[in-house]
């Protein structure tokens, strides 16, 4: 045959004698996903070569991109490409295109901070079960683990728990990674004295509004009235007064408390005479270089050349690399004792050289005095000593229990007075014992004159005492003043 005739009138059209098949699928109602975009050619049926209408017969004839309406109804027609033979009938296929609700966020700019290590999973949504993208079609899943990035856009999806369909429009959020700079210093290992009581607060820092830690991630905040530990390290943030973020790397800084060591002594209580005028550097202790206070803590610095007084005093040594003086002092309990003046009835007292006063003739009211030629130091003088006409004498007490002398010594002043020896023409004189002379027949120039039988001492001789050939006597006079006798 050569046409659709033969000689008799038949037709012979080869679509009608050799008829397509209408095509067939496993599923006349089929679901599918918007974020998918899906198109005609997404259409599951089980032969090739197939065209797809709106309309069960005639209708438009669509191409296989064109994309799936919700809802809508699509004819399958097959057909073979010698004859360009159609299905006489075609495939009716109902397609619903499903959808997830975009996810919402109270804010679609979010801040965060690195310190906090911020992951995906830290994104505010107002729905459970997002997913994250970094586009906003198709692009790679985030894991809910994995870190922010400052700047980027996170795009989320919600799933449908019937259809298991996406979010075909995702919501974007803007994340801000926010950090605050690492705080600086002139020194990251800082010495400091225990004496001192350092805190926290004493750390040095460039910066102010400074927070301090115990670990150099996460740990404990160590605040500002905390005393510093020897060895440790301390770890320091700064705040960012816009979001409020600290640091996500911290300033290290390591710590020594120096201390020194406290003085040590033979004896905490010392005992000193007032007599002496014991200083500060007489207290002992085993140590050179001891630095003395009147407190325990703090106090003023007392200098060695002060005086003592009873109390107590507080030393403390000074560590030759550090400077530091020692946290806990040694205390010295100082007795300063004293014995009591001496007293008399008469701070000035006159004596007769004819008498030969010593120091013993001094009188005082109490026993065992110590006679000095000086108010202070000086010499002692023995009881024996000769009193000197015009001479101050210093007597001092002994304290029978601290074996200390009298600070303040009693002053005696002394007068030892004397009266003129008599004079004569003649040292020999002779006489006539028919005359019968007596010792008033001596001649001197003075009157009033007392006879002796001795040159010192020895008895008064009467003037009318006969006189002895070949006998001396001896005169003196008596001062009216004072009553003393000569002494020559």
């Amino acid at each position: 045959y050569n046409d659709n005739y033969d000689n008799t009138g038949t037709i012979c059209d080869p679509c009608l004698i050799n008829a397509v098949a209408t095509p067939t699928t496993n599923n006349a109602v089929q679901d599918f996903c918007v974020v998918d975009a899906p198109t005609l050619a997404d259409i599951q049926v089980n032969e090739l070569n197939i065209r797809w209408y709106d309309a069960a017969t005639g209708g438009v004839l669509l191409a296989d991109t064109t994309p799936l309406v919700d809802g809508g109804v699509y004819y399958a027609a097959q057909f073979e490409t010698v004859n360009n033979c159609e299905s006489s009938d075609r495939l009716e296929i109902t397609v619903n295109v499903n959808d997830a609700a975009t996810p919402t966020t109270t804010n679609a700019t979010q801040n965060f901070c690195v310190v906090d290590a911020p992951t995906v999973a830290d994104i505010q949504v107002n729905e459970t079960g997002v997913v994250w993208y970094d586009a906003a079609t198709g692009g790679t899943a985030f894991a809910d683990t994995d870190l922010l990035v400052d700047g980027s856009v996170y795009y989320a999806a919600l799933v449908d728990v019937v259809t298991g369909c996406e979010s075909s429009v995702r919501l974007a959020v803007t994340v801000n990674v926010n950090d605050a700079p690492t705080p600086t210093t002139t020194n990251t290992t800082q010495d400091f004295c225990l004496i001192d009581s350092p805190t926290v607060a004493d750390i040095q820092v460039n910066e102010t509004g400074v927070i301090w830690y115990d670990a150099a991630a996460g740990g404990a905040v160590v605040t500002n009235g905390m005393p510093l530990v020897d060895g440790m390290i301390y770890y320091g943030v700064l705040t960012d007064v816009v979001s409020g973020c600290e640091s996500s790397t911290r300033l290290a800084v390591t710590i020594n408390v120096n201390d020194a060591p406290t003085p040590t002594t033979t004896n905490a209580t010392q005992n000193f005479c007032q007599v002496d005028m014991p200083t500060v550097a007489d207290i002992q202790v085993n140590e050179v270089g001891v630095i003395w206070y009147n407190a325990a803590n703090g106090g003023a610095v007392i200098a060695n050349t002060t005086a003592l007084t009873s109390g107590t005093y507080y030393a403390s040594l000074t560590d030759a690399v550090s400077g530091c003086e020692s946290s806990v002092r040694l205390a010295v309990t100082v007795n300063v004792n004293d014995a009591a003046t001496p007293t008399t009835t008469n701070v000035t007292q006159d004596f007769c050289q004819v008498d030969m006063p010593t120091i013993a003739d001094i009188q005082v009211n109490e026993t065992g005095v110590t006679w000095y030629d000086a108010a202070t130091g000086g010499n002692m003088l023995a009881a024996t000593t000769a009193l000197t006409d015009g001479s101050i004498y210093y007597a001092s007490l002994t304290d029978a229990v601290s074996g200390c002398e009298s600070s303040v010594r009693l002053a005696v002043t002394v007068n030892v007075n004397d009266a003129a020896t008599p004079t004569t023409t003649n040292a020999t004189q002779d006489f006539c014992q028919v005359d019968m002379p007596t010792v008033a027949d001596i001649q001197v120039n003075e009157a009033g004159v007392v006879w002796y039988d001795a040159a010192t001492g020895g008895s008064v001789v009467a003037n009318t005492t006969a006189l002895a050939d070949g006998s001396v006597y001896y005169a003196s006079l008596t001062d009216a003043v004072s009553g003393c006798e000569s002494s020559v």
